[in-house]
């Protein structure tokens, strides 16, 4: 069901000596998380950030992935095509064993505003009109999310802004987590091919590299673009994990609130509460909530 990396005999090692090094390479590789990048044949950012993965990433052709293209690099990160839209892809636990997959996609927005944007996926309230299910976040990596970020700031195209979006749309995929790497918000964008090559560098960067220990932190608050967030995380050692921005806070309840807890890989050390952004009856209801978990929290 997976696509599998071609492995040339000439990298059996006959002897101990020269070949030794690319043995132990191989030998770690596979005590190291493999994670899937995925990008749907429908989504044109999508199409042109995996164009530049296979021509400057080293992935080559490889076993073909529930009839679809799939391509594999030396470190065994594989890329698969899916003709599925990138939000329906909840049975991608069915056909892939990932430990995390990294989403190729699109951002679309009726400003048209240059962007480019990082996020995790789930539905806070009762609709699923853009894949997921509703009420059910995904299983994410705030460590991945951060580092995809921070190379996108350090690789910042001129005109176009950089931020975490807060938690939306699907897919909720049940058991493997995800992040989101994005170019918005137009076709003028998506097409793009400076901005492909910044997104395809921050999905390597994020995965061949880890960060120091951080505190994972949940956002409550803000606008759908959680500016302060992004900053708190670019500038001090946080990782944003789900975001609930202000227009969904009649949905935040403790039951949604331990889901995001449980679904942020590595736990949740603390929330962060955008205070100017919510009305006074809203924020006494946050604060209530939280505390049912015995999660601290901090204003921003």
């Amino acid at each position: 069901m997976t696509c599998s990396k071609r492995r040339s005999n000439s990298l059996r090692p006959k002897s101990i000596g020269v070949r030794e090094p690319i043995l132990l390479l191989l030998l770690l590789s596979q005590n190291q998380s493999m994670p899937t990048i995925v990008y749907s044949v429908k989504d044109p950012a999508g199409k042109n950030i995996a164009a530049t993965l296979t021509a400057k990433h080293g992935f080559a052709a490889s076993e073909k992935h529930k009839g679809r293209p799939c391509w594999e690099n030396q470190e065994g990160i594989k890329l698969i095509e899916l003709e599925t839209d990138i939000v329906d892809t909840d049975y991608l636990d069915e056909v892939d064993s990932a430990d995390y997959f990294v989403m190729a996609s699109r951002h679309k927005a009726a400003s048209g505003r240059p962007t480019l944007t990082v996020h995790p996926t789930g539905n806070w309230g009762p609709s699923a009109d853009f894949g997921g299910r509703p009420r059910e976040l995904s299983f994410t990596r705030p460590d991945k999310m951060k580092l995809a970020l921070q190379y996108l700031m350090e690789n910042e195209l001129e005109g176009f802004e950089v931020s975490y979006e807060a938690t939306h749309h699907g897919p909720t995929i049940p058991k493997t987590p995800l992040l989101f790497v994005e170019i918005g918000s137009s076709q003028d964008q998506w097409v793009r091919k400076d901005a492909a090559e910044v997104v395809a560098g921050a999905i390597m960067h994020c995965i061949q590299n880890d960060l120091p220990k951080q505190q994972n932190a949940i956002g409550v608050g803000g606008i759908h673009y959680p500016r302060s967030f992004t900053k708190r995380a670019l500038e001090t050692n946080v990782a944003l994990s789900h975001m609930i921005p202000k227009y969904m806070i009649e949905e935040f309840t403790p039951e949604i609130l331990e889901q995001a807890i449980r679904k942020t890989v590595g736990g949740v050390d603390l929330a962060l509460v955008e205070w100017k952004s919510l009305k006074a009856p809203q924020r006494e209801r946050a604060i209530s909530i939280l505390e049912t978990t015995g999660l601290s929290y901090e204003r921003t």
